[in-house]
């Protein structure tokens, strides 16, 4: 029996042994790994720059692949300090792994800091863009703290960089927004014209600032550029009391293009008080004939003016207005003076046409331009197609966009299309092609040697003429008819993806644009890649007149161009119409 125990114990002890062994190698197989994977990441923040290099390659090797050592790579970077951070960015980001969604929001905040603290002004100009996008981060006192910094920063290219990353985020800061307006303060005097400048649009736009700040005497002192921008600013914020800028009206010794300003800026809040002292200024100002004039357009109220001479002369731009602001006060009240159309100039014309109250109709009489026939029956209840017909067989594209516009508006539409399209004249069936589109019919027509009737949109896509296919094409989009695969995915938008075509007119692209995606033809016409055109945007709007065109599409808060301004006026204000779209593109999605 002795002997039997002895021999169980042995059989037991070998069997513990066999077990203790397998089971040391399992441990073995998978501990030594995880720790040498743990150590080899934990030497990521080693004082050994070599230690360090080695780790980092290793990062750089398996990261992307294996998400064990990624997340261990991740989960080191707040112990980082500065050096050990930038070198792991460094190395995260070329494996491809350098992006909010992976590093977390504190990590990503902090390369954006370290960033700003970069002797190479490149690299703080870069981060200060980056932080414009950080929307969902806009409450986050870490990224206001960031933005106050970088306000102050040495290079004006950051500062203004800075600037427009707070005005784009402070309307989702939420209960930080004060913190915003603070940054945007602190910029209203800047040594640089150019962020002085755009601090008092963006505090205009915005209505930002606080009535201490509003200095009403800066302007005086300011450079030209951001006195003007201040001049706007403060009548827009507070309009209730016009003192300040009717100063500017008053003072003989401000520049010329200032108290146009302030007239403008003055009729585009116009209170009871405004209009009284528009009223004193164009008293006062005997010997100043073009700033009595902004006076007047600004009031629109003084009828009392003697009739002007009309008819002799009519290529001043000064006589066409103050012609057309009599007749349009004479009108409203109750016509003291007979209305002759004939005894007016083209641009008497046009001025009055552009001052009469939306809708207006009026009797065609004697030869008019075409542009001031067509401009007549923009949104008019009626359309004499004596008037526009001349137009839809211009050469001038944009001509034809202001004849396209007012013919789809008018009661027998249908026909007018039917006409165009059958016409011989490539023109005229480009207008009718886009007329059709515009108004939402499909006109048809009967086959002379068939008898077959067709719809005539679908007949012409067939003739040899790629532009005429194009524009059926676009035409079948506004009507929700577009069957080709690529143009009816979502978010494409065809005519705007026709832009960079040279043999297509820009303007007809945009205007069809402008019927289904004002996002994506605000973006092309004010914010394209790099920097817009402002004397394309004025030759477009004030020449051509397809301001009439952009117009009625804007939401009511949006800038209005004021067409007879001077050049220097006209500019600020397409830049204050850019501006606006800036800090409110997010509010109107991109839906083709």
């Amino acid at each position: 029996m002795p002997r039997h125990r002895r021999k169980s114990n042995v059989t037991a002890v070998a069997i513990s042994l066999l077990v203790t062994a397998t089971l040391s190698v399992i441990v073995a197989r998978y501990t030594i790994p995880l720790y040498q994977r743990w150590r080899v990441l934990e030497q990521l923040l080693s004082d050994d720059p070599a230690v360090r290099e080695r780790s980092l390659n290793f990062v750089l090797r398996y990261a992307a692949d294996n998400p064990d050592i990624r997340g261990g790579a991740v989960r080191r970077l707040p112990r980082a300090d500065d050096a050990q951070f930038r070198e792991l960015a460094y190395f995260l980001d070329k494996a491809g792994l350098w992006d909010r969604a992976t590093v977390g929001d504190a990590s990503w905040l902090r390369w954006l800091g370290l960033a700003l603290k970069d002797d190479n002004p490149e690299s703080r100009i870069a981060s200060s863009q980056n932080l414009a996008q950080l929307v969902d981060l806009a409450g986050d006192p870490r990224l206001v703290a960031l933005l106050t910094s970088a306000i102050h920063d040495d290079n004006a290219d950051v500062r203004y960089n800075t600037l427009t990353a707070s005005a784009l985020l402070r309307g989702a800061a939420g209960e930080e927004s004060e913190a915003y307006d603070k940054i945007i303060e602190s910029t209203l005097h800047d040594k640089e014209s150019a962020v002085a400048r755009h601090a008092w649009i963006y505090a205009g736009l915005l209505r930002v600032l606080s009535p201490e700040v509003l200095r009403d005497e800066d302007w005086k002192t300011a450079d030209k550029s951001v006195a003007q921008a201040m001049i706007w600013a403060i009548a827009r914020i507070t309009p209730e009391r016009p003192e300040a800028v009717v100063g500017v009206l008053s003072d003989p010794r401000a520049d010329p293009a200032l108290r146009q300003t302030a007239a403008f800026a003055l009729s585009q809040s116009l209170t009871p008080d405004a209009r009284v002292a528009l009223g004193e200024a164009y008293d006062s100002a005997q010997s100043d004939p073009v700033l009595r004039l902004r006076c007047l357009l600004a009031s629109d109220t003084l009828l009392d003016q003697p009739k002007p001479v009309i008819g002799e002369g009519g290529d001043r731009a000064d006589d066409a207005l103050l012609a057309a602001w009599w007749f349009r006060a004479a009108q409203v009240a109750d016509a003291q003076h007979p209305f002759d159309p004939t005894a007016m100039s083209p641009l008497d014309t046009l001025a009055y046409i552009e001052g009469s109250p939306p809708g207006k109709r009026w009797e065609h009489t004697g030869e008019w331009p075409v542009l001031t026939c067509v401009t007549a029956w923009l949104g008019s209840p009626g359309l004499d197609r004596a008037l526009v017909e001349p137009a839809l067989r211009s050469d001038d594209p944009t001509m034809r966009d202001l004849a396209c516009v007012a013919a789809s508006k008018c009661e027998d539409v249908l026909d007018m299309a039917t006409k165009l399209l059958k016409t011989f004249d490539e023109n005229a069936r480009l207008s009718g092609v886009i007329v059709a589109g515009l108004a939402g019919v499909r006109p048809t027509g009967t086959l002379r040697d068939t008898g077959q009737k067709v719809d005539l949109l679908d007949y012409v896509s067939q003739y040899p003429d790629w532009r005429l296919g194009q524009y059926v094409r676009l035409a079948d989009w506004l009507q929700g008819r577009l069957n080709d695969e690529q143009a009816t995915a979502k978010h494409v938008n065809p005519a705007l993806s026709l832009l960079i075509r040279k043999d297509l007119p820009r303007s007809t692209l945009l205007l069809v644009s402008l019927e289904r995606d004002l996002p994506g033809t605000l973006d092309a016409l004010l914010v394209p890649q790099g920097e817009a055109d402002v004397d394309a945007l004025l030759d477009l709007f004030v020449a051509k007149r397809w301001w009439h065109v952009l117009e009625p599409h804007l939401p009511d808060d949006a800038p209005r161009l004021w067409l007879w301004g001077d050049e220097g006026l006209q500019r600020f204000q397409i830049e204050l119409l850019r501006e606006w779209w800036v800090l409110n593109r997010s509010a109107y999605p991109h839906t083709p």
